[in-house]
């Protein structure tokens, strides 16, 4: 169970008790006034069809479900852009990318919006194709509304992550012409626009009952706090670590974003894009317009979001997870750079393609060895891997706990003294997912401190201890603070990710 899950399961179960109610039953928020609260709600309504002992696994089903439809989303995608061979390579190689699946069924947020927000370009594409067949242009005007409230649901900001597609349609319509080419301005197209607009209201505002006190300030209200809290850093941690360095994230590095990418994506991503201009020299994939323009379109699925991150101030952690929906789009570039690699003969290219193959192999036993902590990859550009403990937040998910603390009874740390109450401290976690799982453990009693008290023992993921107007030079790590004896550690691939202390 990750961080954020006990929250959402609560958020859900309120807003499904209060629906199926129709208002009678009293909402109790969760304290989530700018979160709508649609995912929460239709993941616990399928739960609902599962024996409440499976709760978590049946929310992780849910997940993965979505999460492989963004797969098979963006081979859709790669298919009608490009062709087969091209949408093959992207479904393998985003099904194998090791952050993207390390999320595949513990991220009830990140991996929604990127669901959304690829079968959303896919599905405006084939919408403006299908302008003159009435039927079929209804019902993806109703999927479309449907996949955008799915995405605005998780956060406000997947408002945002769609400006690409809306600057990737005007170029075309203005000056390209390669989707767009046979379309005129129709009155069809501003009636479907309402009908787009008032089903995702009205999805929105009945699941987020924040605002049914009052639905008609309310609504404004949360926003422009929502807003007014996203550009004053409160939604964020006030610390993070990059590359070993601790930052407050009111003054995040504009360098985050492409660190991170650097470290955490497959080298063999890497090495395309560092090949980039090498492709100058294939004449025919300069020749092929169309393709180069589609080629374009997809870079900017993911350069746009780069460069505004760059340009702006934008507090960010935990990895890249806030930036995954653009991970599709990554992939699909370096799938379109490999398969030109391979469509040609010359021999020259040989070298090439058997270090691309070495690479890849080398990438896909990393990947199992991490099982199922992927989402803590860290490429070998950044040194060995064990090396990798105090320069990230690796386990900022915190999904290695129950291995670890069920290991206490599958190593029979404290069978001695079964009639001992424990004190149990914790450091850079959810005490509560923590919890959870020490209440699993038999014939172990225990009660909770704080970290400045005494205790029996420490469990912590080396995560920053700053807090909330703390000075940042007194800001360190749960490891550096409180490591002392070691009884227990989860480890993948000689990196510790957590930790049972003295």
């Amino acid at each position: 169970m990750s961080w954020d899950e006990p929250y959402h399961y609560r958020n859900g179960e309120n807003i499904y008790k209060y629906i199926f109610s129709f208002g009678k039953l009293s909402y109790e928020s969760a304290n989530f006034p700018f979160h709508f609260g649609f995912y929460d709600f239709f993941s616990t309504l399928i739960t609902k069809n599962f024996s409440s002992k499976y709760i978590i696994e049946s929310h992780h089903l849910i997940n993965l479900s979505f999460s492989l439809g963004t797969v098979f989303g963006i081979y859709k995608l790669s298919k009608f852009f490009f062709n087969k061979e091209i949408a093959k390579l992207s479904f393998i190689f985003l099904f194998f990318n090791p952050i993207f699946f390390g999320h595949f069924s513990i991220n009830s947020k990140d991996t929604i919006v990127a669901f959304s927000h690829v079968w959303f370009f896919y599905i405006l594409i084939k919408y403006f194709e299908n302008l003159n067949n009435n039927l079929k242009r209804t019902n993806l005007v109703f999927l479309l509304a449907f996949i955008f409230s799915l995405g605005l649901s998780i956060r406000l900001t997947f408002i945002f992550s769609l400006f690409p597609i809306f600057i990737i349609l005007i170029l075309d319509f203005l000056i390209f012409r390669i989707f767009l080419k046979k379309i005129s301005f129709q009155k069809s197209i501003l009636f479907d626009l309402l009908i787009f607009f008032l089903i995702s209201v009205s999805i929105t505002l009945l699941f987020w009952p924040d605002t049914h006190k009052d639905i008609f300030s309310l609504p404004f209200v949360f926003v422009k706090n929502y807003f007014n809290n996203f550009f004053s850093s409160s939604f964020s941690l006030p610390f993070g670590i990059l590359n070993g360095h601790i930052y407050s994230t009111s003054n995040t590095p504009n360098s985050y974003i492409f660190i991170m990418l650097l470290y955490k994506m497959p080298t063999y991503i890497i090495l395309a894009f560092f090949l980039l201009p090498f492709f100058y020299f294939l004449k025919n994939f300069w020749k092929k317009k169309i393709f180069l323009i589609k080629f374009l379109y997809i870079s900017m699925q993911f350069l746009i979001p780069l460069i505004l991150v760059f340009s702006f101030s934008v507090s960010l952690n935990d990895g890249i997870r806030y930036f995954l929906y653009i991970i599709p789009y990554i992939v699909l570039f370096f799938c379109i750079l490999l398969y030109l690699i391979f469509s040609y003969k010359k021999i020259y290219l040989l070298p090439l393609k058997f270090f691309f193959i070495c690479l890849f192999l080398f990438e896909i036993y990393i990947f199992f060895i991490l099982t199922p902590y992927q989402y803590s990859y860290i490429n070998f550009l950044n040194g060995k891997y064990s090396e990798n403990i105090h320069k990230f937040e690796n386990d900022y998910w915190g999904i290695s706990l129950k291995e670890l603390i069920l290991d206490i009874n599958k190593k029979k740390l404290f069978l001695n003294e079964r009639d001992k109450i424990y004190k149990v401290a914790f450091c850079g976690l959810n005490e509560k997912v923590a919890q959870y799982y020490l209440n699993k453990l038999d014939n172990f009693k225990y009660r909770t401190v704080d970290t400045n008290k005494d205790y029996d023992f420490i469990v912590f993921i080396n995560r920053n201890t700053g807090t909330a107007n703390q000075s940042i030079d007194d800001v360190s790590t749960c490891y550096k603070k409180f490591f002392k004896e070691q009884l227990l550690t989860v480890d993948r691939n000689n990196l510790s990710l957590s930790f049972i202390s003295k």
